[in-house]
């Protein structure tokens, strides 16, 4: 059964093409409508599963129509339900998702800083062990987010490194730290 619930039209209103008129629903079904940084536009696909809890309770919504135009850095997708459907669920309400983008895999991940823009990941100044100095090293970058770089190759778990800029370091080899 259809239902109009949303219909903003006034008397002697013009509309242009293009312009929304209206929503219609369908009653008793939803669909999730979800931003997502365009950072991930190429790692989302159709059946992808999130998963959400809501009232206690977790479920998972399925991405069913990916829109990939970007706007304001952000892209929209549609989920939709398993066959398990919230009862507690309303029009207009938020939700916080969990989506799955990959095979979860154990990483050594290093915080992004202005190093990032200096060296492009490639190397990076590891702090000795006495704090005293550190040292230019090469590593090797995997995979990044907005908030971590993926290290495969040169540091080891625990090493400290200077993650802020290095502008004015870029021909040095060792670094003492007062």
């Amino acid at each position: 059964m259809l239902k109009s619930t949303y219909f903003p039209i006034e008397i002697g209103e013009n509309k242009i093409k293009g312009q929304r008129l209206g929503q219609i629903d369908v009653e008793d079904e939803y669909k999730i409508v979800a931003q997502i940084d365009e950072f991930y536009v190429t790692r989302i696909s159709a059946g992808q599963e999130a998963q959400f809890s809501i009232s206690g309770s977790s479920y998972i919504a399925r991405v069913d129509k990916i829109y990939p135009e970007i706007s304001s850095g952000t892209f929209e997708v549609d989920l939709i339900f398993g066959s398990d459907v919230p009862t507690a669920i309303r029009r207009g309400q938020t939700l916080q998702m969990n989506l799955t983008l990959s095979n979860s895999s154990q990483s050594l991940l290093l915080p992004l800083g202005g190093y990032i823009q200096d060296t492009a990941g490639s190397w990076v100044f590891v702090i000795d062990g006495s704090g005293e100095f550190a040292t230019k090293r090469e590593i090797r970058a995997g995979r990044h987010n907005n908030r971590f770089l993926e290290i495969q190759e040169g540091l080891q778990e625990g090493e400290k490194v200077i993650t802020s800029s290095y502008n004015q370091m870029a021909d040095i080899e060792r670094v003492v730290l007062q």
